[in-house]
């Protein structure tokens, strides 16, 4: 709108156009802010900063921030994420291992961009926002295949492993928000497309999105805090593990297992004067056909007589959440 497209069909007189450069997207957040702020001086105001990579467009946060902050500017950071981002060699079966490197590090770019510039009155603890992000399947390596009209898509259940272990990741990051790429799709909410996607016969039928996003309610929402969850034993790294404590005292611990074919037999052990009441609740993500996006379901689960420890069966290439209240 500020820079018509030419007749000829070309872009050449919108390439490094100042009506369209990032210092004028950065005046611009402000002004709308100033208007927006008049009205309600309770809204805040994001701004779209890159994070996602060290060295693509690497002028643009120092060329937004110092125009979007200020008296009346941006509150919060938004940043998109396409995972594998700066991670080289990620196919569809090894993405469940991109969030542990790619999250914290984007986080640490983002407060780095935002604390450089001095008129961000926030610095480094300004809130960011995850407001688009998936796995990228647009030239970013990752394949999704077709669905089967009796399965999720082969390999869907590592998306799942992925959207899982990110959620977790952003949480520990103090993530402001976190919004999946798109609600209505094969990967969240799916519809009725028989030529494309055989297996959904109903709309808005739960993908592996939309199943991430469940689970990771259970290990914490609104008002929870984030705790270490300290990991030892055999298994090694392909067994994830993230843990939280509740407003209400509940404890929750999720555990992610991204090898194909062995389970992990865990004890999950309880410390710092912390004891599990009787009985929990123990909610799984497993996939069918070894690595297809299967189901979510919920059971109970029992700790030991001193609410110390308990055993947990997380099944190959599943995400478990156990939530117990504190005794």
């Amino acid at each position: 709108m500020h820079v018509a497209y030419p007749a000829s069909g070309t872009c050449s007189n919108r390439m490094n156009n100042a009506a369209l450069s990032p210092q004028a997207y950065g005046t611009a957040v402000r002004m709308y802010g100033q208007a927006m702020k008049a009205v309600d001086s309770t809204i805040k105001l994001g701004a779209i900063i890159v994070a996602h990579s060290a060295t693509e467009y690497s002028n643009w946060n120092s060329m937004v921030l110092p125009g979007a902050c200020g008296t009346n500017g941006m509150d919060f950071a938004s940043v998109h994420w396409y995972a594998p981002g700066n991670t080289t060699g990620v196919s569809l079966t090894s993405l469940p291992t991109v969030p542990e490197t790619e999250i914290p590090a984007m986080f640490t770019r983002a407060h780095n961009a935002i604390a450089a510039v001095s008129a961000c009155p926030n610095g480094a603890t300004m809130p960011i926002a995850i407001t688009e992000w998936g796995p990228n399947t647009n030239g970013g390596g990752i394949t999704i295949p077709m669905s089967t009209a009796t399965a999720a898509p082969a390999g869907s259940q590592n998306a799942g492993l992925f959207a899982v272990e990110s959620y977790a990741n952003f949480m520990e990051q103090n993530a402001l928000a976190v919004h999946w790429l798109e609600l209505h799709n094969n990967s969240y909410l799916a519809g009725i497309d028989a030529t494309n996607d055989p297996f959904t016969t109903m709309n808005d039928t739960w993908r592996w999105g939309y199943k991430a996003a469940v689970l990771a309610h259970f290990l914490a929402g609104g008002g929870d805090k984030m705790v270490t969850a300290a990991q030892s034993g055999t298994f090694g790294s392909a067994l994830k593990t993230h843990a939280s404590v509740h407003a209400n005292g509940d404890i929750a611990v999720m555990m992610t297992n991204t090898n194909r074919n062995n389970p992990a037999n865990v004890t999950l052990n309880v410390t710092g004067g912390n004891m599990l009441g009787c009985v929990g609740k123990r909610y799984v993500y497993s996939p069918v056909n070894t690595d297809q996006d299967g189901p979510l379901t919920g059971d109970w689960i029992f700790s030991n007589s001193t609410g110390s420890s308990v055993p947990v069966l997380v099944p190959p290439y599943s995400s478990v959440v156990v939530v117990f209240p504190k005794r």
